[in-house]
């Protein structure tokens, strides 16, 4: 990809947190670039640091405890680390959409949907009150709620958790925005409900040639969605590349190991003991010496308990941090 489609360029952003005095990096120093129209996802454990990344992008973490340390985030230009709050508040929701993680505790649950989809048009367009209440209910039929011209009078909690999500989706494509980050958007919903969102999404991507950062631990998800992925670790990238190249030759033994966890059907599969990965995302404040994955890692060697591998090229629009890469 050329400069001038990329829409995102992050460069080197480090996050930290405060607890009990003690400060801790939550993001270490990542690097990436979201592409015009592309579909990217971040992909990671929970404690990996990819939801933390997400928000650190549009400054939403809460400072304190959060503090964002170092790092650019550089949006058709312009780095929005940088930008005053009034520049940034006219970012959000207009340029770049945000589907949040929890749909209940997101939405304000004293003001009806249609109320909250209205105050969004209100923050960012010259738009009478008839005319808004217009498009409410026509973003509402658009992401398939049902009867959108009594539901856009609900509130919240009188929405099935599908509806509650369809509901935040309307509320971040309202002002039609190039780039939509969306993180666990089908978290806690049945099978048929996240494909339906799924397909949505995917539909209205092209539609409106949007670009997509995608935060998930679902593997499934991102190979039915996405055309790049970053695979993180304890907030860090430990491997990039084409999510076709990624599934058919992980690198990372991290990557191996989420890939080999996901449930697959057939008689030989059920025969097959399920795999799992041994141990967890290690604490942020106390992480291992050399590379943070060693562990837990099958292929660790001593190099690996000592030394700290970074993101190397390993071939075209591949990138590995590991000694020992999977061949």
């Amino acid at each position: 990809m050329t400069a001038s489609n990329t829409e995102l360029d992050i460069q080197n952003l480090t996050v930290s947190f405060t607890a009990n005095g003690r400060e801790v990096t939550a993001v270490n120093g990542i690097s990436y670039k979201l592409n015009s129209g592309e579909t990217l996802a971040v992909v990671g454990e929970s404690g990996s640091g990819k939801t933390v990344s997400a928000l650190s992008l549009l400054r939403l973490i809460p400072q304190p405890p959060g503090r964002i340390v170092s790092g650019k985030v550089l949006f058709r230009g312009r780095d929005l680390l940088a930008l005053g709050d009034d520049a940034l508040r006219a970012v959000r929701g207009n340029d770049i959409g945000m589907v949040f993680q929890e749909p209940m505790t997101s939405l304000n649950p004293v003001l009806t949907i249609g109320e909250q989809i209205v105050e969004t048009l209100y923050a960012h367009r010259n738009i009478a009150t008839p005319e808004a209440r217009e498009v409410a209910i026509a973003l509402l039929r658009q992401v398939e709620i049902p009867s959108p011209q009594s539901r856009w009078k609900c509130y919240p909690h009188e929405l099935s958790g599908g509806q509650r999500q369809r509901a935040m989706i309307a509320m971040a494509l309202a002002c039609d925005p190039g780039i939509l980050i969306a993180d666990e958007p089908t978290t806690a919903l049945d099978v048929l409900v996240q494909a339906q969102i799924l397909e949505f999404l995917q539909r209205v991507q092209q539609e409106r040639n949007m670009s997509v950062l995608l935060i998930t631990h679902d593997l499934g998800l991102v190979a039915n969605s996405a055309q790049r992925a970053l695979i993180m670790y304890a907030g860090e990238i430990v491997e990039t590349g084409p999510v076709r190249d990624l599934f058919s030759k992980p690198r990372h033994p991290y990557t191996m190991g989420l890939i080999e966890s996901i449930p697959r059907p057939g008689t030989k599969a059920r025969r097959k003991r399920f795999h799992e990965m041994k141990g967890s995302v290690p604490a942020l404040g106390s992480l291992p010496s050399g590379c943070p994955f060693h562990p837990r890692c099958p292929s660790a060697q001593q190099k690996c308990e000592t030394e700290k591998p970074t993101l190397e090229a390993i071939e075209p629009d591949r990138q590995v941090a590991c000694w020992y890469p999977n061949d």
